[in-house]
């Protein structure tokens, strides 16, 4: 892999950077998310107290910031999500062709090396969300932020 493993070195030091940024982003999603709900619980808290009537200054901006900040980090997170998805298929096929190259040539002691490979499985595991893995779980982030927003302002 003489020729091709510059280039794939090259990759998958920037799939581990995007691995990096995807779980931080992620991460980020989360915390955001939970805090977003913290707030909502509160202001429903609050709005249950009989002193609420007459001190109905709860503000809901925050829950709509916190909306906002959320899907605009999930965007952030697809856009690296699909970046590292075309690396990871380039460098896929590459160690696939070496593979399948080295077998014809009868050398079975020249295997993908295991930095690519862990580099591979780690980008698989943090291209997820946490907490709601799947294909959709950008999706379900995104209208759980809009439905606390909008629940924190029928509230309020």
């Amino acid at each position: 892999m003489s020729g091709s493993s510059e280039s794939v070195t090259r990759s998958i030091r920037e799939l581990g950077r995007i691995t990096q940024q995807l779980r931080i982003v992620g991460t980020a999603i989360l915390v955001v998310t939970l805090i977003n709900f913290g707030i909502l619980l509160w202001i429903v808290a609050q709005a249950a107290r009989p002193a609420y009537a007459e001190a109905q200054n709860l503000n809901s901006l925050p829950n709509i910031i916190f909306a906002m900040a959320t899907i605009v980090a999930l965007g952030i997170f697809e856009t690296l999500r699909k970046r590292g998805n075309a690396i990871f298929q380039e460098v896929s096929d590459e160690l696939q062709w070496h593979l399948g190259r080295t077998r014809d040539l009868d050398r079975p002691e020249e295997r993908p090396f295991l930095d690519a490979r862990v580099a591979l499985r780690t980008f698989s595991a943090a291209s997820e969300l946490p907490l709601v893995p799947g294909r959709f779980s950008a999706a379900v982030y995104a209208a759980l932020s809009l439905c606390i927003a909008v629940g924190s302002v029928v509230v309020r």
